[in-house]
């Protein structure tokens, strides 16, 4: 099996990293994908260096297309769940609507590319 686990900068990535080596020493692969540089440089000290690696901001920087807006069946409910955290931040519409294009676009590539039995995140909060 393949398992993908999405990485955040959240402490639960430290029990999510204990699965990860579980995962890799059952012989099975294991593909990390993270959201950010922070997450990135923080939080792969808990997973196996055997793990193959995604970056969405290396990914975002060399192959992000600012022309395609086609979310095919992305709902705009999908967008609510992030627009209060955009808000936050002061993003406008715009902005806002690149941020969940580049996760789409990302998340697409790897997905399709890598073809994961399982995807891991962390759990629902708040």
């Amino acid at each position: 099996m393949k398992w993908c686990f999405l990485v955040t900068y959240n402490p639960f990535m430290e029990f999510l990293g204990k699965i990860a080596h579980q995962v890799v020493k059952g012989g099975d692969s294991c593909i990390l994908v993270y959201n950010d540089k922070i997450s990135e440089y923080s939080q792969k000290q808990y997973f196996p260096k055997e793990a193959k690696s995604f970056s969405k901001v290396d990914w975002c920087m060399e192959n992000y297309d600012k022309k395609q807006d086609n979310f095919e069946d992305l709902a705009w409910r999908d967008f609510f769940a992030d627009f209060n955290r955009f808000r936050l931040f002061g993003m406008g519409f715009s902005r806002a609507s690149e941020s969940i294009s580049q996760k789409y676009q990302f998340l697409n590539f790897v997905l399709i590319r890598e073809k994961p039995d399982v995807v891991i995140y962390e759990p629902p909060s708040g």
